[in-house]
């Protein structure tokens, strides 16, 4: 069976993360996309969100919602 050009691009994101293969990224696709859509949005959002506003500290390379450095690094 062959996906549409969409769920290839989105099989081909999601196999780019470590430890994910394109079986593994295929199965999660067809899992994601069975959810309702107030899910799918809501995961969307919440990558976003966090794409926004997490960063990771130049000294220690935690990651954090702190700029320019992480808690632990600012404080004296």
């Amino acid at each position: 069976m062959r996906n549409s050009e969409a769920i290839q691009k989105l099989i081909h994101v999601f196999s780019k993360l470590p430890g994910i293969g394109p079986k593994t990224s295929e199965r999660l696709v067809f899992w994601l996309l069975r959810q309702p859509k107030y899910h799918i949005a809501d995961f969307i959002e919440s990558l976003q969100k966090c794409a926004e506003v997490v960063n990771q500290c130049p000294i220690c390379f935690m990651l954090t919602q702190m700029s320019p450095a992480c808690e632990i690094c600012t404080d004296p």
